[in-house]
């Protein structure tokens, strides 16, 4: 049986990435509320010195969703949910943009050509 075989009939295969995802969001949330043998799974990866992820995700999407409606407005909040102030505000929505810029649009700057043969474009967004 080949590696590719392995991986395809294992229950980390796409088509179960969701359900092992959640359930380490629940062994991650508490540990004993899982199967003894997923505990043991992800006890090995070394998930007890993870945290869960629904939070940080749920946070970030947050987030999100304030500065992009007060980049639809032109508004800056005076003050976010943490209480920061309106120019603590308005440099942190500059990160954001900036992280995400490089997320979406970095392959764009990626320097893959090393005989330096290919015009790469101006991406004004870097």
């Amino acid at each position: 049986m080949s590696i590719q075989d392995q991986i395809a009939s294992s229950q980390l295969s796409g088509g179960n990435a969701a359900f092992v995802e959640e359930l380490y969001e629940v062994f991650l949330a508490d540990p004993n509320s899982v199967n003894a043998n997923w505990r043991s799974y992800f006890s090995a990866l070394g998930g007890s010195a993870d945290v869960p992820h629904a939070p940080v995700l749920a946070r970030i999407a947050a987030i999100g969703k304030l500065n992009g409606s007060f980049q639809a407005s032109g508004k800056t909040p005076a003050a976010g949910p943490s209480g920061m102030s309106e120019a603590q505000a308005a440099k942190q929505a500059s990160v954001l943009r900036a992280i995400n810029s490089h997320r979406t649009r970095g392959h764009l700057r990626a320097k893959i050509d090393p005989l330096g043969m290919m015009v790469q474009p101006e991406v004004q967004d870097l």
